[in-house]
């Protein structure tokens, strides 16, 4: 065991939602629906941004380090994709549209969710890029190459900074070892 405990307050909210959906109350089908389709969204927008957002050679990387660990990723990922998507059709389905329609809600899809997923696109895009081209992700690059040399690969994969500080996780990696280096300054 590793001492740490584990606390979270979304699971009450997620307690608390699931016992009012179970007693049908329609302003939390209604939220939980917006969040769905928010998820949803961004779950959809992920997928392609992750494979965007790191070197080719790093996921090859990974797979070729960890199989096993690579195949319960990808099976949890399809895994929530169908939970959302299924949660999607449930909040979408004829019997809940008359349940939403009948309490004075709109039936349709929520407009303001279906906006959600061009904001977080671009926002993601430029985040993408902000690892990546940088001036505090490339400083960190080259602090990290410093002290682990030549024969790794960098890729930035967490910032903090707060003006002049900064705190940087950089993953150094070739074809037999993958490194997780913190940096500051």
């Amino acid at each position: 065991m590793n001492e740490i405990s584990y606390s979270s307050s979304f699971n009450i909210f997620a307690v608390v939602a699931g016992i009012l959906l179970l007693n049908r109350n329609m302003f939390t089908a209604r939220v939980m629906r917006w969040l769905n389709l928010v998820f949803l969204l961004m779950f959809i927008v992920a997928l392609p941004l992750i494979l965007i957002g790191m070197p080719l050679e790093l996921s090859i990387a990974h797979v070729r380090l960890d199989v096993w660990g690579s195949i319960v990723t990808l099976v949890l990922w399809v895994a929530m994709g169908f939970l959302f998507y299924w949660a999607h059709k449930q909040f979408s389905n004829k019997e809940a549209k008359l349940a939403f329609e009948g309490n004075g809600y709109s039936p349709n899809a929520p407009k303001s969710a279906i906006a959600m997923g061009p904001i977080i696109l671009v926002g993601s895009i430029f985040l993408i890029w902000y690892m990546a081209n940088g001036e505090t992700p490339m400083k960190a690059r080259e602090l990290a190459k410093q002290q682990l040399g030549n024969e790794y690969e960098y890729h930035v994969t967490n910032v903090h900074s707060s003006g002049e500080h900064a705190s940087v996780i950089v993953v150094a990696y070739n074809s037999n070892e993958i490194r997780h280096v913190k940096v500051g300054w």
